[in-house]
């Protein structure tokens, strides 16, 4: 133990050595007693010279200077990864430590330090160290408690910040192409930010990523006939190397080509306007909806509307175009696929499936060059959207069965010098004739029996009432038209498998349900070119291109090949659709 000589204050003391400071170790100096301020030791420890301030041994050093750091702009990929920042500087002793003081005063240690001399010290950046308490302080402090700071020292170049949430951002169908998502990230400091996926699953799915807007697009891989899910990781980049991953997923579902039952589509029209299937004719899956569901459907996709668009489905077939009403042949409506081939039927499939057009076709075969080619093609078109059923009733009738009911609506045509009053198919606003390409803006109704020629009609205006209104009806059990000389359920039929379809016999007299003594007609037909007649069918023998079915149970099978013969006469009963079957279309 150290022997002090002296009095006073005096830190001098005597040992077997001589004359000199005091020296002792920290755990010897801590054990010291009696010790007044003032008094001065070596501190064998530290090796540094120390005096009592009467509370506390202090250090006699240098304090150290910072004077630089090698780097000033640290990114912040680098300290994720571990980055030692090299401090340039003075009286640096062993022992010291590093502090980061942010802008808001938080101070975080360098979890290690290498003093490597007394000017230069490598340390750790601390993990937490983040752009947002930028720019940061380096402090150096001696073990002798005496520090240095270099204000402002360096900042953080942070990494991009994802604005897209992670999961799935998109859903897409196999069959879709172009743009389908943008994902996008920004970085704190507006350096540009670019995209990148980690692995190769949206290349290897038929997607890409563009690497400057972050769009994903492509036409993905086919998946069949059920859904897959792309998860995938994309990097965003800002600064050559500072990056930030997220994960999404991409689902995939079959496209609604109409290919298979899963990939139903809603009608040919939306698989010819999603350029699934841009010509030919094929049977293609549709989805109806509702009880119907998913059926078959022959399409054409070849015949062009006047807008030069097509996506066209069957929806009736007639071995005999003049028996298309019912005369001869019992017709009836199917809930089964309407194959193009021989025979009479009417799907119930689409009674509800939205259109504007009705389309009839005359020639041997659907399956074949129709439009131009065929020997008659022209349709019927609406401005507003309705309904298969609602083409031939205004509303559901009230008998609930085949045959109508006191109070069942059919549509008539209104009468005047264009045309007779008659039972019709709804008003139309202009037809087309595919056959001969022209429009006739004119033509707004289509005759189809006498029945209802001696009531008084109701008009609906357009706009207004059921699809829009733009429709005349009359009620039946109205005037002196009894509900046994009437119609048939139009509606029930056209809704329910295997009702009959005879509007043949429909007429004011005799009963419908014995098919005694009725008003035999049914006649469907074309305007020629230029008429500015409004009716077609029933009772309107010239200025017709076309006229096919019965009228006063006459044979009428005209299809004139001049579009713009306005001729025609009663006796016009020619022959030229004999043997040819008859197909009506909806789009």
């Amino acid at each position: 133990m150290p022997v002090f000589v002296g009095a006073g204050t005096s830190s001098f003391m005597k040992d077997a050595d001589g004359v000199g400071m005091s020296t002792a170790t920290t755990s010897i100096r801590d054990a010291l007693t009696g010790v007044r301020p003032g008094q001065m030791i070596f501190n064998h420890t530290t090796n540094l010279m120390e005096y009592y301030n009467g509370t506390a041994w202090i250090a006699i050093d240098t304090p150290p200077t910072v004077t630089s750091v090698n780097n000033t702009n640290i990114l912040q990929s680098q300290i994720d990864s571990g980055f030692d920042l090299v401090i340039t500087g003075t009286f640096f002793s062993t022992g010291a430590t590093v502090t980061f003081i942010g802008n808001n005063g938080s101070e975080l240690s360098s979890p290690s330090v290498a003093v490597n001399s007394t000017t230069q010290i490598t340390a750790r950046v601390h993990g937490s160290v983040s752009n947002s308490n930028e720019p940061y302080d380096v402090k150096v402090t001696n073990a002798s408690g005496l520090s240095g700071i270099l204000e402002n020292a360096f900042n953080v170049n942070a990494k991009p910040v994802w604005s897209t949430t992670s999961g799935t951002i998109a859903t897409i169908l196999d069959t879709a192409t172009g743009n389908h998502v943008t994902v996008s990230a920004t970085d704190p400091e507006g350096d540009t930010v670019t995209y990148s996926e980690t692995a190769s699953v949206l290349s290897n799915a038929g997607l890409s990523i563009n690497s400057t807007t972050g769009v994903i697009s492509g036409d993905a891989n086919n998946v069949g006939d059920s859904s897959t899910t792309l998860s995938f990781t994309l990097r965003a980049t800002s600064s050559g190397s500072n990056t930030t991953d997220r994960n999404f997923n991409i689902v995939v579902n079959p496209g609604a080509d109409g290919a298979s039952a899963i990939r139903a589509a809603t009608s040919a029209k939306a698989i010819y306007d999603g350029g699934f299937v841009t010509s030919g004719k094929a049977i293609k899956y549709i989805n109806f909806g509702g009880s119907v569901g998913t059926k078959q459907v022959w399409c054409d996709f070849d015949t062009q509307d006047a807008s030069g668009n097509s996506g066209w489905m069957l929806c009736a077939k007639f071995t005999e175009a003049s028996q298309w009403g019912g005369r001869d042949n019992d017709i009836r409506t199917t809930n089964a696929y309407v194959d193009p081939g021989d025979g009479y039927a009417i799907s119930c499939n689409m009674a509800d499936a939205d259109m504007n057009m009705m389309r009839i076709t005359v020639e041997d075969s659907a399956n074949q060059a129709l439009g131009s080619s065929a020997t008659a093609d022209w349709y019927y078109e609406w401005t507003t959207t309705l309904p298969w059923k609602g083409v031939w009733q205004p509303e559901a009738g009230t008998g609930g069965g085949a045959t109508g009911a006191n109070g069942d609506k059919v549509y008539v045509s209104s009468s005047g010098g264009s045309g007779p009053k008659r039972a019709s198919i709804r008003k139309f606003q202009k037809s087309h004739n595919i056959k001969h390409n022209y429009t006739n803006t004119s033509h707004k109704f289509n005759n189809i029996s006498d029945y209802g020629n001696n009531q008084s009609d109701t008009y609906v205006g357009s706009g207004s009432g059921v699809y829009g209104g733009d429709y005349h009806y009359i009620t039946l059990g109205g005037s002196s038209e009894t509900p046994a000389a009437g119609t048939f359920d139009m509606w029930y039929a056209l809704t329910t498998n295997n009702q009959v379809f005879r509007v043949f016999y429909l007429g004011r007299s005799g009963t419908y349900s014995s098919l005694s003594s009725p008003d035999t007609d049914g006649t469907i037909g074309m305007l020629a070119n230029g008429s500015t007649k409004t009716h077609t069918g029933q009772d309107q023998d010239n200025e017709n291109n076309v006229k096919i079915g019965y009228d006063d149970n006459q044979t009428w099978e005209h299809i004139d090949t001049n579009p713009n013969n306005t001729g025609g006469t009663s006796g016009n009963k020619n022959t030229n659709a004999s043997g040819k079957n008859m197909y009506w279309w909806i789009k």
